[in-house]
């Protein structure tokens, strides 16, 4: 069973028209599924109480979808104005356009986290850059493990270096003081650290306790 909907004239562009009634006031709306057959683009338009002419998502001859474009430059290109002279990279499935400022915007619970997830074809968690709600920070992982290698917590202060066995870090408090240091495992102590304390303007150095 095969059924053609359209011309085979030039310059004329088939399309199947949806319409409805609002029943809360009567109006109609219409809906547009059309084929540039120019272009080759095949375009779902927005629905109107007219004439539909919003191209709001586009499939292209090689397949690549648009949203907001009915031209889209790479699989999924999504376009709230249009860039003059933008470039596209090839190795980019997503593009997200906007002629002025452009925003992805991740909302999570406010007892839960957001993250953007680095995977690989052996692990689907290789690196992450995660934002805690419930602590207000950054959290950032590499090489899987769930173990945070380094973080920017709620007042500013950066740690970087693992949360866990050896290994040094270096902190950069919120009120301008550095330390280096080293943990030794199971214990409080901290092995070889260096402090340099801006509010009293000392250095000093702790070896596996206190000063």
């Amino acid at each position: 069973l095969q059924m053609r909907v359209g011309t085979l004239t030039a310059g004329i562009d088939p399309f199947i028209r949806l319409q409805g009634r609002n029943v809360a006031d009567s109006a109609n709306r219409f809906a547009d599924i059309e084929l540039d057959a120019d272009n080759g683009v095949l375009n779902f338009k927005a629905p109107n109480t007219t004439s539909p002419s919003i191209d709001a998502i586009s499939i292209a001859q090689g397949g690549n979808i648009g949203i907001g474009t009915s031209n889209p430059q790479v699989e999924l290109h999504v376009v709230k104005s249009a860039l003059s002279g933008a470039s596209y990279r090839a190795n980019a499935p997503l593009v997200i356009e906007t002629a002025g400022q452009t925003e992805v915007q991740v909302l999570s619970s406010s007892s839960s986290s957001g993250q953007i997830r680095f995977g690989d074809g052996d692990s689907d968690f290789a690196g992450a850059l995660l934002y805690s709600h419930t602590d207000d920070q950054f959290e950032f992982f590499t090489d899987g493990a769930g173990i945070v290698k380094g973080l920017i917590d709620s007042n500013g202060a950066w740690t970087l270096g693992p949360s866990s066995g050896f290994g040094g870090s270096i902190i950069h408090t919120h009120n301008g003081s550095i330390k280096v240091k080293g943990n030794i495992p199971g214990t409080a102590y901290e092995a070889n650290a260096l402090l340099i304390d801006k509010n009293t303007a000392d250095a000093r150095f702790y070896s596996c306790g206190p000063d």
